[in-house]
């Protein structure tokens, strides 16, 4: 656990937000090399992925908000307030699905704005945010939160004496799991690029496959009460859940109609 890389004065660089950034410029990187052999340009990737930083931040922020209500009553404007109480500068309080989410409309908007194919442009994008998703967890891992909840398995982890955290004893690594199925998602989804059959494959194979993942290692992380919207038995049911089973929903009815299109183009 390491969340603040240095601080001057009331200006503190955390490794969350360095890693964010890190997990922006990876995936340009990705795009646009992939880019260049599918006669999308380099400069229409650039534009695009700073159109899909600032969605995407509108939408980490959003979400935060939306299941933090509580935190902000009486003091909206904090909601966008770069000052900390503690005096620090940065905004503190991001959901990385919200991000995800909003980066989707971002994204069919800007390109169709720009005259590309919405479909061939997503799926290029798709294996680039698996990647940036994987490093912005190495942010969380990082940076403390995202944690699980608690456990005795192997490779449970304990964070430091120092940390607040280290009270909470052995927890889940949630934020390795995530990491790892990121990680596994872009290579999948890299090699189906290769072997691509219709526009808009790749994408839909995002929605399909990053679902699962998240949806199961949801059940494993640590909530506060304003996440949770409800109990499965034992386990607690929260927001996250809720919109990866509408991401896998998508999914399928847009790979299966997608397919049958393509399947009579061809006839």
């Amino acid at each position: 656990m390491y969340p603040t890389l240095f601080q001057l004065g009331n200006f503190r660089l955390s490794t969350y937000g360095l890693m964010m950034m890190l997990a922006f410029l990876a995936g340009i990187f990705l795009a646009v090399r992939r880019g260049k052999s599918r006669g999308i340009p380099k400069e229409f990737v650039e534009n695009l992925s700073t159109a899909i930083l600032l969605g995407s931040m509108l939408g980490a922020r959003g979400l935060y908000v939306l299941t933090h209500v509580e935190e902000f009553r009486g003091d909206w404007w904090s909601v966008v307030n770069p000052i900390q109480p503690d005096g620090n500068f940065g905004i503190a309080g991001l959901v990385l699905l919200g991000g995800v989410l909003a980066a989707i409309p971002v994204a069919i908007w800007y390109t169709r704005k720009s005259g590309h194919s919405v479909l061939d442009v997503i799926d290029l994008l798709s294996p680039s945010l698996a990647l940036g998703m994987a490093l912005g967890r190495v942010g969380c891992l990082l940076n403390g939160c995202c944690y699980g909840k608690s456990c005795d398995l192997p490779w449970a982890l304990t964070y430091p004496e120092h940390s607040h955290l280290h009270s909470l004893g052995p927890v889940h690594p949630t934020q390795a799991y995530l990491i790892a199925a990121d990680l596994l998602l872009m290579t999948i989804l890299l090699l189906a690029a290769r072997a691509r059959r219709f526009p808009g494959q790749i994408f839909a194979l995002f929605l399909i496959c990053y679902s699962p993942a998240r949806f199961f290692v949801e059940f494993l992380r640590d909530y506060e009460a304003s996440m949770i919207l409800g109990q499965l038995g034992s386990w607690s049911v929260t927001t996250s859940q809720l919109l990866t089973l509408g991401m896998f929903a998508v999914g399928l009815v847009l790979y299966r109609s997608l397919a049958a299109q393509a399947g009579r183009s061809a006839a």
